[in-house]
């Protein structure tokens, strides 16, 4: 009998143990299924970002360069003939010189803002929304911070303005808005974004509408770099109710303390 209830102790010992891996086993595959999904997705992202750069720069500085060239050469042609009519066309060559110059550095500065790894991300968000309301009239955006930042790691610093971006963007594009605001707050123990504005909006009812907005307002890659940080991104909107963008990232991830 002693020795039947030894086997017996051993047998559930040894079901439970097998268990307990066959749990732990299933707990990482389901990990690194998560993990390849996010990678695959942020891959993507990437993707349809470098084809939007590659199609601005041909929309606009391919097109205008080509027409420089037919300008010059038309230049040519006129140089002994007709010196008023060269001067006229060189002063277009000028002025499409110099917004072809500007659309460059525009590209340039949305691919990587050389000034945001040294300067404060506050600061450079003021710069950025004064510059966006001295170009245009139609919304009138407005900064507001709480708390203070110091230590940020770059990745951080570039994924909440690079957010901060597309979401002015998207306001001056679609939302016909008169007020845009953005809140920035540094918690305790995270650090956290909001963009409203008191635009048209749209309908969010199902999750499908929601993530095809995400997709094509060019906010997906903002979205999965959120999600690779373990924070927290979320869109709501209402028809003529206007837009919010949300975005949270815990304290852990960030250098240094926040005062």
């Amino acid at each position: 009998m002693e020795k039947n209830a030894d086997l017996h102790n051993k047998v559930n010992q040894n079901d439970k143990s097998l268990c307990k891996q066959i749990k732990e086993n299933a707990n990482n595959n389901l990990v690194n299924m998560y993990s390849v999904s996010n990678n695959l997705s942020l891959l993507q992202a990437q993707e349809k970002e470098r084809a939007r750069v590659a199609r601005e720069l041909h929309d606009s500085v391919v097109q205008n360069l080509s027409s420089l060239v037919h300008k010059a050469e038309f230049c040519m042609r006129l140089m002994d003939s007709d010196s008023i009519r060269v001067k006229l066309e060189l002063q277009i060559i000028i002025a499409t010189l110099q917004s072809t110059i500007k659309e460059i550095r525009d590209v340039i500065y949305d691919l990587k803002p050389y000034n945001l790894v040294e300067q404060n991300l506050t600061e450079c968000i003021e710069k950025y929304i004064s510059s966006i309301n001295f170009s245009q009239g139609e919304t009138v955006f407005i900064f507001k911070v709480t708390g203070k930042g110091n230590y940020l790691k770059d990745i951080y610093i570039l994924t909440i303005f690079r957010i901060l971006q597309e979401a002015c963007n998207n306001i001056l594009k679609h939302a016909h808005a008169k007020n845009a605001f953005i809140y920035l707050n540094y918690n305790k123990d995270s650090i956290e974004l909001k963009v409203e504005d008191d635009g048209v909006g749209f309908d969010l009812e199902d999750m499908t509408k929601r993530d095809e907005v995400i997709k094509n307002f060019g906010l997906s890659i903002m979205k999965e770099r959120i999600n690779l940080l373990n924070g927290i991104f979320d869109i709501s909107s209402k028809r003529n109710e206007g837009t919010s963008i949300y975005v949270k990232i815990p304290k852990k991830l960030l250098k240094g303390d926040m005062e």
